[in-house]
Formats: C-alpha cells, structure tokens, sequence
C-alpha cells in the first residue's frame, strides 16, 4: 500500500536527518545517502518546504530545501544561458 501522507511525512523526517547531518560535515556521505533517498521518494523540494517550514523543530531543513531549490535554479539558468551564447556563436563569453 502507497499513503501519500505517510510517504511525504517519512520523507520529511529524511530530508531532516539530511540537514542535520549536512549541517554538521556537508561532504558527509550519509547526508548525501539521506538526500538521495528523500529525493527519490519525493523530488518536489516545494511541497518538502512548505511542509517543514511551519515547525520550528524542522526550520533548518527548511532553510537547506531552499537554499538547494536556489542552487538549481541558478544552474539551470547558467545552462540555458551558455546554450543560447552557443546557438549565437558567442561561446568566448562563456566564463
């Protein structure tokens, strides 16, 4: 039996254990485990904030869900980016 509830609770609980030990070491191997198992579960880090940002206890993990949205973002950006200096000939601006 799949219960979305519970999968995204458990997911959670994951992701928290992630930020604890992402916060202590962030080349933590576990930490990296922790996320990757958490991210299969459940890859839609927004639901992931918004259901750890309303409790103090699981605020952290909610500050490092957005700060790997951010980053993402950011890539994702810098991608589409270098792909339209490439398809303009402009690849020397490419830092």
């Amino acid at each position: 039996m799949d219960y979305g509830v519970a999968r995204t609770h458990y997911t959670c609980a994951l992701y928290t254990e992630w930020a604890a030990l992402y916060r202590n070491d962030s080349s933590d191997p576990e930490a990296k485990i922790l996320f990757e198992k958490a991210y299969e579960l459940r890859p839609d880090l927004d639901v992931i904030y918004r259901q750890t940002y309303g409790y103090p206890s699981t605020r952290d993990t909610a500050d490092l869900i957005e700060q790997v949205r951010n980053e993402r973002a950011m890539a994702e950006i810098q991608e589409m980016i270098e792909g339209n200096l490439r398809k303009t000939g402009r690849e020397d601006l490419i830092r």
